[in-house]
């Protein structure tokens, strides 16, 4: 008879030249994964394109402000009429004064420049500073407006009321 071999190796161990199978994930983790990166792939993408157009917007935005162009105040006031609901910026003295004759008035102050005057409407929602304020109400201030145009009416003691032009500002910054 012959001998059989037995294998005397221990169940914990193994052979040198075996190696252990490598663990695989089953094919329905895989496919998971691979739709969640193809989704995170996609939504980083379009954030990239998002993001872009809006930085595209904004520079254009910049540009558009540093381009400023400011109207002469005597153009708008020789032909007030074609500017109204036009959106302007303009430069001059802006003061407060005493309307001693007038009831109505749809303006506050006035912006003079070269001659020119026009009035000046600022609304509560106009952020000046406390200084500025005060330069306006007690003497003068140069400053840029960023307003728009409107028509109104003013009415004068006995007198009765006419249309009037001024600007609606909406910013207002010294100079």
């Amino acid at each position: 008879m012959s001998e059989t071999k037995v294998d005397e190796t221990k169940p914990n161990e193994t052979k040198p030249s075996e190696t252990k199978p490598k663990k695989m994930v089953s094919r329905n983790v895989a496919v998971a994964l691979g739709i969640i990166c193809i989704v995170l792939v996609a939504v980083l993408a379009g954030t990239v394109v998002l993001m872009n157009s809006q930085i595209t917007y904004l520079q254009d935005q910049l540009n558009e402000l540093l381009n400023v162009t400011v109207i002469p105040l005597g153009t708008i006031t020789s032909n007030p009429s074609a500017w109204v609901s036009r959106t302007v910026i303009v430069e001059g003295n802006l003061y407060s004064f005493p309307f001693p004759v007038i009831v109505r008035s749809p303006y506050n102050y006035e912006l003079s420049s070269d001659g020119q005057m026009i009035g000046v409407s600022l609304s509560a929602s106009v952020n000046m500073s406390t200084s500025l304020w005060n330069q306006v109400l007690f003497n003068s201030a140069y400053v840029r407006i960023h307003g728009v145009i409107e028509k109104g009416e003013i009415t004068y003691t006995g007198q009765g009321s006419t249309d009037t032009y001024y600007i609606e500002a909406l910013t207002v910054e010294p100079l």
